[in-house]
């Protein structure tokens, strides 16, 4: 069954370059703070020859016709489908794997990397490239997924914090070390008789502190 339609309001916030010349100013933030306080954009209601369209939209904003108080209405991200929550950061998760960077993952796709390498003995010198901070590297683009579920999975996984290794811990030494006497009474043994029974019960321990996962390979991108 089709859902009836409706009609929407739709804002597109394309970006916009606005050049101001002439600015005297002992920095570029200096510059920059002038020409904020020059040029109110508020106030631009059309097109002059310092301002040219840079072909980007930024983000959307929706509203529902009939309604006027805005419940429904939403922002959504450059590509149209993300919705956007004001406050939230964007938020990124690098995966690392034998001392390897393998993977840059985000959020949100407004995201470029680029991977700078300072392994560079015998490199040609005609490849080398000068860092940010003055020193001789490879330099790479690296491509950044969008993956909103697997980055909100690792924090998730953030969140929920260390398991409670002090009290597993505690477990296995009464599993290996509490013993009952003749009457009943529990005490520890230092020369406790361990059977298969035993291994098992200390590694069910371990396996409810420690998961241990199946390793997922196709999360696991090489760009060495």
């Amino acid at each position: 069954m089709n859902k009836p339609l409706k009609k929407f309001n739709v804002h597109l916030f394309p970006v916009v370059r606005v050049k101001i010349s002439d600015i005297e100013a002992a920095s570029q933030t200096e510059a920059i703070e002038k020409a904020r306080e020059l040029r109110d954009l508020e106030t631009l209601s059309e097109l002059d020859p310092d301002v040219t369209y840079a072909d980007e939209i930024s983000h959307f904003l929706v509203d529902e016709q009939g309604d006027d108080e805005h419940e429904h209405s939403q922002f959504y991200e450059a590509d149209g489908e993300t919705l956007m929550t004001p406050g939230v950061k964007p938020r990124i998760v690098v995966t690392v794997s034998g001392g390897m960077l393998r993977r840059i993952s985000t959020s949100s796709p407004a995201f470029e990397a680029v991977l700078l390498d300072y392994d560079v003995d015998g490199v040609e010198p005609e490849k080398l490239r000068k860092s940010p901070c003055g020193r001789n590297c490879l330099c790479h683009p690296f491509e950044v997924d969008r993956d909103p579920e697997y980055v909100e999975q690792a924090f998730a996984s953030l969140e929920e914090g260390l398991p409670d290794l002090e009290a597993a811990l505690r477990r296995i030494r009464d599993i290996l070390y509490l013993d009952i006497d003749a009457g009943g009474r529990e005490f520890v043994n230092p020369d406790k008789t361990w059977d298969a029974d035993t291994l098992e019960m200390v590694a069910e321990v371990i396996r409810q502190t420690i998961p241990v996962n199946s390793p997922e390979k196709a999360d696991v991108k090489d760009h060495t």
